[in-house]
């Protein structure tokens, strides 16, 4: 399920990497990380209030008295703020559901599944900036690689968390993956429709996911494997 921009001579998928220009250069200094995360925050607060039309570098650079320079030292592009905003959001939500997980260790898959639903629909809803970025469409294909690594990455988490309850989950295909994926397509529905995560479409993506794990958490292994081989 990597993404793929060619194939080599000998048939082999060839994935894509990112532009460079669309990463961010992080800083090693505390002084430059400090101004560093304050320009991921004043992004933060620009694209909640304006929305991606509104964002650009020279806004940017405006608002924080800084000049373009200086921001460009660390995002070559507006590409590389909005790729290490959507990394920020990813790192900071995947040790909270961790941590919410963690501290409900007696919880079914069922429940576990519901009670995280509930969490994510409600930390996009304290996010205007992250709902924009991850649920309001990839804006380039730098943009929509992040995506995919992010969504992989969280699939990676929930395949953890579903161990710890006795369900594994196969990675050919790569079923947790494949969750995440199924979540987002309904939450972006609900971003692109009501511009907020509804309680309507939040109960949507769980009864979606619930039905698809299902089958691997509830179904005997010898049933699955038959199944799948029709």
């Amino acid at each position: 399920m990597t993404k793929v921009s060619k194939i080599d001579k000998s048939g082999t998928p060839v994935p894509k990497t990112p532009d460079q220009r669309a990463v961010a250069r992080l800083p090693t200094k505390a002084p430059s990380r400090i101004r560093f995360q304050g320009i991921l925050d004043e992004a933060e607060r620009l694209i909640a209030e304006c929305g991606l039309g509104g964002f650009s570098i020279p806004a940017l650079a405006e608002r924080l008295g800084y000049t373009r320079a200086s921001i460009y030292h660390f995002f070559p592009t507006p590409y590389a703020v909005l790729n290490e905003l959507s990394r920020r959001y990813f790192q900071e939500s995947a040790a909270l559901i961790m941590e919410f997980a963690r501290a409900r260790e007696l919880l079914s898959w069922r429940e576990l599944l519901e009670q995280v639903m509930a969490f994510t629909a409600d930390y996009y809803n304290e996010r205007t900036a992250a709902r924009i970025l991850l649920l309001g469409g990839a804006i380039a294909d730098q943009n929509n690689l992040v995506a995919e690594e992010t969504n992989q990455q969280l699939g990676e988490l929930f395949r953890i968390l579903f161990q710890m309850r006795g369900v594994d989950l196969p990675k050919e295909p790569d079923v947790a993956w494949i969750l995440v994926d199924i979540v987002d397509s309904v939450l972006r529905h609900s971003q692109h429709r009501y511009r907020r995560i509804t309680d309507e479409c939040r109960d949507e993506a769980l009864r979606a996911a619930t039905a698809y794990l299902s089958f691997y958490a509830d179904a005997p292994r010898q049933t699955r494997k038959a199944s799948r081989r029709k």
